[in-house]
């Protein structure tokens, strides 16, 4: 009986090992199974994501190429612009001069100053594109020097000075304290182009007694604040208006001059100089825009140098 009981233990551990082997069996199947199915997912996947890499590659090259044939276009149309317009600007000039003798009709001299504005606003807007395309092709160069930023902002009032006149806006300048500012190691003639756009567009958008103001402040780097009391810009609005060409048309393009260059090159050039260009505005409560320079742009006056080093300054 003993015997008889052992056997059947054995049958039944035997039933048992073969029932766990064939369970493990199935699952190492249905494992591989799962395993094969998501290799072939993975695999599908792969060459989904390389062909959609492979399409995006060839977008990619081909709005380079579109890119760099609409730069290339604006730049040989512009230059071959500038050559009639040199001409036009010239002898209108020379008319308006009366040079040769008089004009002889009040009308003929309407005529002729509207050529010559016309012409130099052209001027300046085919000058801007090339400026933009500058930009875009890295052909941009900046001829910097250690420049007073108080006597730029003084130029650049001088040249803006009538266009607020004429528009019935005053321009106020809050100087710094006495001690005065730090150098500017820059582009002056870019720096005073970034205030010039800048100033236009305050005085373009503000209306009859409005106010602009310009003013400088000193935190780590230089800043150069302008802030007007204009019509304002819809926040959403912001990041169209700084892209080249860029307008608001309900407001912008349909009632004021202008390519849609200023604010956009102006951008580019504050980051030409390791800087950047904010803008902050609302609807009705005007606009304020920022150029903020890095500090290692800023240049000591040689008199703080001088006594920062112990030499004294002799009077």
């Amino acid at each position: 009986m003993a015997h008889a009981v052992s056997g059947l233990r054995r049958i039944v551990d035997s039933w048992i090992s073969w029932r766990d082997r064939r369970a493990a069996e199935r699952s190492l199947i249905a494992l591989e199974q799962q395993m094969n199915q998501r290799t072939a997912a993975l695999s599908a996947g792969n060459d989904q994501l390389r062909r959609r890499i492979e399409e995006l590659e060839a977008a990619k090259m081909r709005a380079e190429a579109a890119s760099k044939a609409k730069s290339d276009f604006l730049a040989n149309m512009s230059h071959e612009l500038r050559t009639p317009l040199n001409a036009i600007i010239g002898f209108s000039d020379l008319m308006k001069s009366e040079v040769l003798g008089p004009i002889g009709s009040d009308t003929y001299r309407g005529y002729v100053s509207d050529i010559h504005f016309s012409g130099c606003h052209l001027l300046e807007i085919i000058n801007d594109i090339l400026d933009v395309v500058r930009h875009e092709s890295g052909k941009m160069e900046l001829k910097e020097e250690t420049v007073a930023i108080d006597d730029v902002i003084a130029d650049t009032l001088r040249l803006i000075a009538p266009q607020a006149s004429e528009a019935k806006v005053s321009l106020h300048w809050r100087r710094p304290a006495a001690t005065g500012l730090p150098g500017l190691y820059c582009d002056r003639v870019r720096v005073r182009q970034m205030l010039l756009n800048v100033l236009s567009n305050a005085v373009k958008f503000t209306e009859p007694g409005g106010r602009v103001e310009i003013k400088t402040e000193v935190t780590s780097g230089l800043e150069l604040i302008v802030r007007d009391t204009g019509i304002g810009i819809r926040p959403e609005d912001i990041a169209h208006i700084l892209t080249p060409f860029g307008q608001v048309a309900s407001i912008y393009s349909r009632n004021h001059q202008g390519a849609g260059l200023g604010l956009s090159l102006t951008k580019a050039l504050v980051e030409r100089h390791g800087g950047h260009l904010s803008l902050y505005s609302a609807p009705g409560l005007g606009t304020t825009v920022r150029l903020s320079f890095p500090p290692d742009r800023l240049v000591e006056p040689q008199v703080e140098r001088d006594r920062a080093i112990g030499l004294g300054v002799v009077d």
